[in-house]
């Protein structure tokens, strides 16, 4: 009897995850938050090689995010900054130029 192909283990408690053939899953063009972010609408206004810009509407009022490209090859994804990154991988702006001018140093600093 053959037996299956099956692909090595890297590690006892992780099956094999190569994802680097697989494009990272970007976070979504629109969204409704959950979690710390819970009932706001995000936009992606633009994006470049190294980081996002997202339009952040809570109750009317606009916000920006700006954020690196921060890869997560547990999951295949790029994650979206949680609370606690802004002033780290993240920053958060009233003013779409000033966001804008973040994102654009993103890569060049």
């Amino acid at each position: 009897m053959k037996e299956a192909a099956t692909l090595p283990s890297n590690g006892p408690n992780h099956s094999y995850e190569d994802t680097e053939f697989l494009p990272l899953r970007e976070p979504p063009l629109r969204f409704t938050g959950i979690g710390p972010y819970k009932g706001f609408e995000f936009a992606r206004i633009l994006t470049r090689r190294w980081a996002f810009c997202y339009e952040l509407n809570v109750g009317g009022v606009l916000y920006y995010h700006v954020f690196k490209r921060l890869e997560n090859p547990r999951f295949g994804t790029i994650s979206y900054p949680r609370p606690e990154a802004f002033g780290v991988w993240a920053w958060c702006y009233r003013s779409l130029d000033e966001a804008l001018n973040k994102l654009n140093l993103i890569g060049h600093e």
